[in-house]
């Protein structure tokens, strides 16, 4: 059960650093 939760964390953590490079990049383009 806790590894389950800690894999659950760690793969929303990720796609939240992808959301924000991606949203950085598109920004840094745009300007």
């Amino acid at each position: 059960m806790m590894m389950m939760m800690m894999m659950m964390m760690m793969m929303m953590m990720m796609m939240m650093m992808m959301m924000m490079m991606i949203l950085s990049y598109n920004t840094i383009t745009f300007i």
